[in-house]
Protein backbone atom coordinates (compact mmCIF):
# COMPACT_ATOMS: atom_id res chain seq x y z
CA UNK A 1 0.00 0.00 0.00
CA UNK A 2 1.11 3.51 -0.71
CA UNK A 3 1.30 6.11 2.09
CA UNK A 4 -2.11 7.41 0.91
CA UNK A 5 -3.80 4.01 1.42
CA UNK A 6 -4.03 3.07 -2.28
CA UNK A 7 -2.58 -0.14 -3.71
CA UNK A 8 1.02 0.34 -4.88
CA UNK A 9 1.12 1.87 -8.38
CA UNK A 10 -2.51 3.07 -8.32
CA UNK A 11 -2.82 6.80 -8.93
CA UNK A 12 -5.28 9.11 -7.26
CA UNK A 13 -8.18 10.14 -9.48
CA UNK A 14 -7.68 13.46 -11.26
CA UNK A 15 -9.59 16.23 -9.53
CA UNK A 16 -8.59 19.11 -11.75
CA UNK A 17 -11.15 21.79 -12.24
CA UNK A 18 -11.34 25.27 -13.62
CA UNK A 19 -13.53 28.06 -12.36
CA UNK A 20 -14.85 30.97 -14.38
CA UNK A 21 -16.38 34.20 -13.12
CA UNK A 22 -18.03 36.92 -15.17
CA UNK A 23 -19.70 40.18 -14.27
CA UNK A 24 -21.92 40.55 -17.34
CA UNK A 25 -22.57 38.85 -20.67
CA UNK A 26 -22.64 42.22 -22.45
CA UNK A 27 -19.43 43.93 -21.41
CA UNK A 28 -17.72 41.90 -18.72
CA UNK A 29 -14.77 39.59 -18.72
CA UNK A 30 -14.57 35.93 -17.82
CA UNK A 31 -11.61 34.95 -15.65
CA UNK A 32 -10.75 31.25 -15.84
CA UNK A 33 -8.34 29.84 -13.28
CA UNK A 34 -7.31 26.25 -12.67
CA UNK A 35 -7.40 24.37 -9.39
CA UNK A 36 -5.85 21.12 -8.15
CA UNK A 37 -2.88 21.36 -10.53
CA UNK A 38 -1.00 18.54 -8.77
CA UNK A 39 -3.70 16.01 -9.68
CA UNK A 40 -3.04 16.55 -13.40
CA UNK A 41 0.20 14.59 -13.37
CA UNK A 42 2.36 17.21 -15.10
CA UNK A 43 6.11 16.68 -14.79
CA UNK A 44 7.66 18.55 -11.87
CA UNK A 45 8.32 22.18 -12.85
CA UNK A 46 6.16 22.00 -16.01
CA UNK A 47 3.17 24.28 -16.52
CA UNK A 48 -0.18 22.43 -16.37
CA UNK A 49 -1.27 23.32 -19.90
CA UNK A 50 -3.06 21.79 -22.88
CA UNK A 51 -4.26 18.21 -23.01
CA UNK A 52 -3.54 17.60 -19.32
CA UNK A 53 -6.94 19.24 -18.68
CA UNK A 54 -8.76 16.45 -20.56
CA UNK A 55 -12.48 17.16 -20.92
CA UNK A 56 -12.59 19.96 -18.30
CA UNK A 57 -14.73 22.84 -19.50
CA UNK A 58 -16.16 26.16 -18.37
CA UNK A 59 -19.86 27.01 -18.63
CA UNK A 60 -20.55 29.92 -21.00
CA UNK A 61 -24.25 29.21 -21.54
CA UNK A 62 -24.90 32.91 -20.85
CA UNK A 63 -23.29 33.67 -24.26
CA UNK A 64 -25.02 33.02 -27.57
CA UNK A 65 -23.49 30.47 -29.96
CA UNK A 66 -21.41 32.32 -32.56
CA UNK A 67 -20.24 34.94 -30.06
CA UNK A 68 -16.58 35.86 -30.67
CA UNK A 69 -14.42 36.05 -27.56
CA UNK A 70 -10.73 36.81 -27.07
CA UNK A 71 -8.29 35.30 -24.61
CA UNK A 72 -6.55 38.54 -23.62
CA UNK A 73 -3.54 36.66 -22.23
CA UNK A 74 -2.74 34.95 -25.56
CA UNK A 75 -4.48 37.17 -28.12
CA UNK A 76 -6.38 34.16 -29.51
CA UNK A 77 -9.92 34.74 -30.73
CA UNK A 78 -12.47 31.93 -30.31
CA UNK A 79 -16.07 31.53 -31.42
CA UNK A 80 -18.46 30.18 -28.79
CA UNK A 81 -19.85 26.93 -30.21
CA UNK A 82 -22.15 25.57 -27.51
CA UNK A 83 -22.59 26.01 -23.78
CA UNK A 84 -18.96 25.51 -22.74
CA UNK A 85 -15.38 26.48 -23.55
CA UNK A 86 -12.78 23.73 -23.58
CA UNK A 87 -10.16 24.37 -20.86
CA UNK A 88 -7.45 22.38 -22.69
CA UNK A 89 -7.86 24.86 -25.56
CA UNK A 90 -8.00 27.91 -23.27
CA UNK A 91 -4.96 26.71 -21.31
CA UNK A 92 -2.95 25.64 -24.37
CA UNK A 93 -0.12 28.10 -23.57
CA UNK A 94 -0.76 29.29 -20.01
CA UNK A 95 -2.81 27.78 -17.13
CA UNK A 96 -5.29 30.63 -16.96
CA UNK A 97 -7.41 32.75 -19.26
CA UNK A 98 -8.94 36.22 -19.33
CA UNK A 99 -11.81 36.12 -21.81
CA UNK A 100 -13.51 39.23 -23.17
CA UNK A 101 -16.21 39.73 -25.78
CA UNK A 102 -14.92 40.82 -29.16
CA UNK A 103 -16.79 43.81 -30.52
CA UNK A 104 -16.58 45.08 -34.06
CA UNK A 105 -14.97 43.17 -36.93
CA UNK A 106 -13.70 39.67 -36.19
CA UNK A 107 -10.67 38.39 -38.12
CA UNK A 108 -9.36 34.84 -37.96
CA UNK A 109 -11.08 32.96 -35.18
CA UNK A 110 -10.85 29.42 -33.88
CA UNK A 111 -14.09 27.58 -33.32
CA UNK A 112 -14.21 26.18 -29.81
CA UNK A 113 -14.55 22.43 -30.17
CA UNK A 114 -15.90 20.79 -27.05
CA UNK A 115 -17.03 17.19 -27.58
CA UNK A 116 -20.78 16.88 -27.32
CA UNK A 117 -21.48 20.60 -27.56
Amino acid sequence: MSPKGRPEGEQAPKRASAEGRSTSAEDGVLVVAGRFFASLGAPRGALPVGDLWGDTNVDVSFLSPGTPVENVLTGETLIVDGDTLDVAMLFREFPGALIRLVTGRVGEASRNSTPGH
